[in-house]
């Protein structure tokens, strides 16, 4: 029944019959969620796969971890747990050695037998020249074994960054590591960030 009285004029949702509008007769782009009946939709073409590589190609999130730890140096600093890995807890300290006067960053393995392989590039003062450190040390059982250190002579601070693998049995870890050691007169501090991806 026609109004002209109604925004638009014309026609009102009451003169149209389910299904009289079609395709052609909607603007593109015109339509909201709310007028969609999605229970109608089909299926997205190739919804299983994501640009073709099919979901067991992929990790699953909780397979992938951040790693974050910042904290100020102290004389006597709390070794503090930033994740669990696997079978392996991740711990870290920031310590001030009062003499002579440097920071230290500590990251800790602490978990079953196995190794960490590690390779890892220093830069002090962000000057460009740097230098690199890999090595291959056993990780006892149950033991607090360091995997990554870093330190800055005041007033100098110190960037550290690369991989370490950490493998028991056969569970492998890699840990992409970036840290920032300071000693920076006004307060010592220590940055780690990174990732934990865990495999078998």
């Amino acid at each position: 029944m026609r109004n002209d009285t109604l925004t638009g004029g014309g026609l009102g949702a009451v003169d149209l019959k389910p299904g009289s509008v079609g395709t052609s007769e909607v603007v593109n782009n015109s339509l909201t969620g709310a007028d969609i009946n999605e229970s109608l939709l089909g299926k997205v073409p190739n919804a299983d796969k994501l640009d073709g590589i099919d979901s067991s190609g992929f990790l699953e999130s909780g397979n992938v971890q951040k790693l974050i730890y910042e904290a100020a140096a102290t004389e006597d600093p709390p070794i503090t747990d930033i994740a669990t890995v696997g079978p392996y807890t991740l711990k870290a300290r920031c310590k001030d050695f009062s003499g002579p006067a440097f920071a230290g960053l500590e990251l800790f393995a602490n978990g079953p037998a196995g190794s960490a392989d590690f390779a890892y590039r220093r830069i002090l003062n962000d000057g460009g020249s740097g230098s690199d450190l890999s090595n291959t040390i056993p990780i006892p059982a149950d033991s607090f074994t360091a995997i990554f250190a870093g330190q800055a002579f005041e007033p100098d601070y110190e960037r550290k960054f690369g991989t370490a693998m950490l493998k028991t049995g056969s569970v492998l870890i890699q840990l992409d590591l970036h840290a920032v050691t300071d000693a920076d007169p006004a307060g010592y501090t220590c940055r780690l960030y990174g990732t934990a991806t865990v495999g078998t």
